[in-house]
């Protein structure tokens, strides 16, 4: 604890932000033990409502859309990115893929909240961008919200596989 607080004060005093990470595990244990280990991670948060995430991760997903309105909500997953990002791991380990590395995916939502273009940003693999794209691609959004009004937007999956 007096370690944190001096990590914390440190961070601080620097000018530097504390960045939350939030992470996906592994399906089941592959290093031959009981543990899961984090299989994807992310400053933002893959479930929850965007009203509900803490300061940090708000102002994580805003950086992202830079010169809107203080009353725009970006668009978010109608349910989650956990429950795909597993089944992308499954698909993975189903086919004996031990990646590492950044995967980047830009979502273009209408003011309806139907996704109208999937684009690949970035993969470790063609074989990870092949089964992220069949898997994460069926994503549902709520469309964003510019004031109290819906408007098209983009939102863009960023994280660090393990």
């Amino acid at each position: 604890m007096k370690h944190a607080l001096i990590a914390s004060a440190l961070l601080l005093a620097l000018g530097a932000e504390a960045q939350a990470s939030y992470s996906v595990k592994h399906n089941s244990a592959v290093t031959g033990s009981n543990v899961t280990k984090h299989f994807a991670l992310s400053d933002i948060p893959f479930d929850g409502q965007f009203k509900v995430w803490d300061q940090q991760a708000q102002s994580n997903l805003l950086q992202k859309y830079p010169g809107t309105h203080a009353d725009f909500t970006p668009p978010l997953p109608v349910d989650s990115f956990r429950v795909p990002l597993q089944e992308l791991d499954s698909q993975l380990q189903s086919a004996a893929l031990d990646v590492t590395g950044r995967l980047r995916i830009r979502y273009s939502v209408n003011a309806s909240g139907q996704t109208e273009r999937v684009e690949l940003l970035d993969a470790p693999t063609q074989e990870t961008a092949a089964f992220a794209l069949k898997t994460l691609s069926k994503i549902k959004f709520t469309p964003a919200k510019c004031g109290s009004d819906a408007c098209a937007s983009f939102y863009e999956l960023d994280v660090e596989l393990r």
